[in-house]
């Protein structure tokens, strides 16, 4: 879901958990919005927050939706142990200041200033800025509060932000590396700087995925993640066939909500209890789909019924690439795990 009222091509930047924790542990002054539009605060006061980000040259805030099927899977109020513990990390990491203000999701600040480095007298810092002001969506003074949002944009010259190509690049290559005693004998680096000139993979989350699919037009969608490592063999070719074929984005959805585990944040495995969620998605909206090898469909909903123009039957071609300089054995093991 969308926040009404919002203008198109706001400053806000939706991200998944993964990526919201990956900017949290980045270098930089990041400004963070959590809530989404099922959050009473943040719905009535995310166009003034535009607004007023607009006015101070901010381009981006990046917006984090707890709730990560944007209703009611709510990993701060949830009963579910593992998703639970997303919650508690995050928190971990926020609270890592003078004046720790995360912990309870009902004063939790729902906009504020990031900076992991920035210290006070020599002792961790991280909370540049926020607005506490607006806690009960029904009794918020919009005045007091335009001034409390102008006043946390005021108090920094700027802000950082990071590119889908940094996420994608590090992501991928760290996760590569980690994977394998000797990542190179697996192809080395994932991505490289030549790929960032014309890159057009986009993570997208839950809620969008599902805009995306209920919306007119042609979309390509890749289901992978950065922790797969049949993703990691195919990405970089899918991103070359894309950009080659005039495609501007390729929308990358991780069925692992939290971006790593299995159940109960995998959502296409049968063991978690919101797998539902994948469920609705094939019976509303996957109606026409191809699979690729392990976790990977390009989804495509058409009117016409056009050909996309990006086929993953160069996958094969692909992970031959990636693994190029592997024994004959070597290479059947890794075409196997696929």
């Amino acid at each position: 879901d969308s926040f009404a009222g919002l203008r198109t091509g706001s400053v806000f930047t939706p991200v998944t958990f993964e990526r919201f924790e990956r900017l949290l542990d980045s270098d930089g002054t990041y400004a963070f919005l959590i809530g989404g539009p099922a959050d009473g605060v943040t719905a009535a006061t995310v166009a003034s927050i535009d607004q007023a980000a607009q006015a101070h040259g901010i381009d981006t805030v990046y917006a984090f939706d707890p709730r990560l099927d944007g209703k009611s899977l709510d990993i701060r109020t949830t009963s579910s142990a593992p998703l639970k513990e997303l919650y508690t990390r995050l928190v971990e990491k926020l609270n890592k200041d003078t004046n720790p203000q995360f912990g309870d999701p009902t004063t939790d600040p729902t906009l504020f200033i990031y900076d992991r480095s920035h210290t006070a007298s020599g002792v961790e810092d991280r909370i540049v800025g926020s607005v506490t002001s607006a806690r009960d969506a029904e009794n918020i003074d919009p005045v007091a509060f335009s001034l409390d949002v102008d006043a946390l944009f005021a108090s920094v010259p700027s802000v950082d932000t990071q590119s889908q190509f940094t996420f994608f690049h590090d992501a991928m290559n760290q996760r590569h590396t980690a994977t394998y005693a000797d990542a190179s004998l697996f192809g080395g680096d994932v991505l490289t700087a030549d790929d960032g000139a014309n890159f057009v993979l986009q993570s997208v989350t839950y809620p969008e995925l599902v805009n995306l699919l209920e919306s007119d037009g042609e979309h390509v969608i890749l289901f992978g993640g950065t922790w797969c490592h049949n993703t990691r063999a195919l990405v970089k070719e899918v991103n070359r066939a894309a950009a080659a074929s005039g495609v501007k984005t390729v929308y990358v959805f991780d069925l692992k909500l939290d971006g790593l585990s299995n159940a109960p944040a995998h959502i296409r495995d049968s063991a978690s209890e919101y797998s539902y969620l994948y469920g609705d998605l094939v019976a509303k909206c996957l109606r026409t789909r191809r699979r690729g090898a392990g976790e990977h469909d390009v989804c495509r909903r058409d009117r016409q019924e056009r050909a996309l123009g990006l086929a993953l039957h160069r996958a094969d071609d692909a992970i031959d690439r990636h693994v190029t300089g592997l024994s004959g054995l070597e290479r059947g093991r890794v075409r196997g795990g696929l």
